[in-house]
Order: structure tokens, then sequence, then C-alpha cells
């Protein structure tokens, strides 16, 4: 578990130990990726965000945070960071807000289709 500290709230965060993406995480925020979603929140009304790709989850929590009545679709086609990124969630109390789904996805490249993810 590692701490993540978004704009109001500090998250405690669970992901794969393995994960580079978890193993690197920086203990105190996202950088660019705050500044980001804050210049957005800032300027408009957001009513409806997609995270596709959500991982386990921290840019639901930052953007659950800016904004607090904007419906939030969480993405993730792996099953095993999507289960982290439920339980990322659950555990910051945002479950009403964002509404995650497990989705097996692929990318096509020159007529094919490559998957993205096969462990869902």
């Amino acid at each position: 578990m590692k701490t993540f500290k978004g704009f109001k709230n500090t998250y405690a965060i669970s992901g794969n130990d393995g994960d580079g993406y978890f193993k690197n995480l920086p203990e105190h925020d996202l950088g660019g990726l705050s500044n980001f979603f804050f210049r957005i929140a800032s300027k408009r009304q957001i009513r409806v965000c997609f995270d596709i790709g959500s991982n386990i989850g921290l840019s639901d929590l930052l953007m659950s945070e800016l904004a607090p009545t904007a419906t939030i679709y969480s993405f993730e086609p792996s099953a095993t960071t999507f289960n982290f990124l439920v339980e990322n969630v659950r555990r910051a109390n945002a479950d009403r807000q964002v509404l995650t789904r497990a989705v097996q996805f692929s990318i096509l490249y020159s007529g094919r289709a490559i998957p993205v993810a096969t462990d869902v």
C-alpha cells in the first residue's frame, strides 16, 4: 500500500508491487497530470468524464475531487488491475461517483485486432 495525495485528500492506494506504474508511484502527486486536470476543471463545469485505461484509479480520484458533481466512467481492461481500481475507489468512498467497468478491448492496426489485455 502507498500514499497518494490528491488536491484535498490523501489516499491509501493498493496496486501490484511488481507493476512499474505502482512501484514508481510518487507518494505526493502526479505532477503534470494533476495540473492538467486542475486547468480543465477550473475553466469548465464537468458533468461527465471518461477514463479509458484507468489503471488503479488515481486520475479518477483526482477528477472526483475537482468535479464533485460529475459522473466518472472508469474503464480498465486488465482484470488484475481492475480489482485494484475498484478497491481504491471504494476505499476512497468515491464509488457512487466513479463507475468502474472492466472492458476487454483491442486496437485495430493494419486491419488486424491486437488485444490490449487478455486477462479480462
